[in-house]
């Protein structure tokens, strides 16, 4: 059976840094954004040889926030990856989106990439809440991308929420949920907010709001089938499901990280080192760990544990 592998594409640049945000963000121009977009394409030739005897099962655009990128930049990308390498005939190919950013024009660039799902930031349908986060974006945003995501006739849509928010109650939970199911997407992503402040729920209230979650989302007909996702039936999301079944993934880009031929390793995070050695993936690879058939076989049982 031909092996199939699935890739992460990095693009770090945001507006701002959200607060509960862990990733690996940068800001720029679009000078600089240009520049970053050659270097994701000369990772991809140099990554080449590796993926020869691999079939691509699933790409996804994650960041930052991939939707700052000029549309028509990301689409041109995208076809860049899918001309030089084998992607299977139904590959899922997803793109994070920021609420405030989802138009007509951004749909319509992003559309001729091929992507045929999209993940769209909300953690919360309560202003205080979503200025608590530092989100940068408002509940009038979340509201406008959903409109033009529907204009757009897109049906495999996600949705971000995130409980344990600072000034989070089960009655504010309860609403952004409500909302949730108003908009009816295909997936939802549930996550616990990951810092702490005095105005967070205490650690009996995250329980609540998680079961809170785990309940109503089912009544809707969703099925939890990780830890921190939930799907309609035969709509969840390939590229989470493939990697907690274990799959080998490949990640381009700042701080991407890749797990293949039992090496585990992830991208230099600084900017100037990845735009000048993009080219030479040697340089570019830090933390490379060589798993022993024991920590494999630790890996698999982890992964194996986030499944539901």
């Amino acid at each position: 059976m031909e092996q199939r592998i699935q890739l992460y594409i990095h693009l770090p640049y945001c507006i701002h840094r959200c607060r509960y945000c862990t990733a690996c963000v940068v800001t720029g121009d679009s000078t600089a954004k240009r520049a970053y977009l050659e270097a994701l394409e000369r990772e991809l030739n140099a990554t080449l040889p590796t993926l020869d005897e691999y079939l691509v099962a699933s790409i996804y655009v994650g960041g930052g926030s991939p939707s700052v990128m000029r549309p028509d930049d990301v689409a041109k990308l995208l076809r860049a990856f899918k001309k030089k390498l084998r992607l299977e005939q139904r590959a899922e190919v997803t793109i994070e989106l920021m609420p405030q950013t989802v138009g007509t024009p951004s749909l319509s660039g992003l559309n001729a990439g091929g992507i045929n799902r999209y993940s769209l930031s909300m953690q919360s349908i309560i202003p205080s809440e979503l200025e608590a986060l530092d989100c940068g974006f408002s509940v009038q945003d979340v509201q406008n991308a959903v409109l033009f995501l529907d204009k757009f006739h897109h049906n495999n849509v996600n949705i971000d929420i995130m409980y344990g928010n600072p000034g989070q109650t089960l009655a504010s939970w309860t609403r952004t949920l409500q909302v949730v199911r108003d908009f009816s997407p295909s997936h939802v992503s549930v996550h616990p907010f990951p810092g702490e402040a005095d105005s967070c729920p205490d650690d009996e209230t995250k329980v609540a709001l998680e079961h809170k979650a785990a309940s109503y989302l089912t009544e809707l007909g969703y099925q939890r089938y990780t830890v921190h996702h939930y799907a309609k039936p035969n709509r969840a999301c390939r590229h989470f499901l493939n990697r907690y079944q274990g799959m080998e993934y490949i990640g381009f880009g700042l701080g991407a990280r890749s797990f293949i031929d039992g090496l585990t390793y992830e991208n230099t995070h600084d900017l100037a080192t990845y735009l000048a050695h993009s080219g030479n993936i040697e340089k570019l690879a830090t933390n490379i760990v060589a798993l022993t058939p024991e920590e494999l076989e630790e890996y698999y049982s982890v992964c194996k544990a986030l499944l539901r």
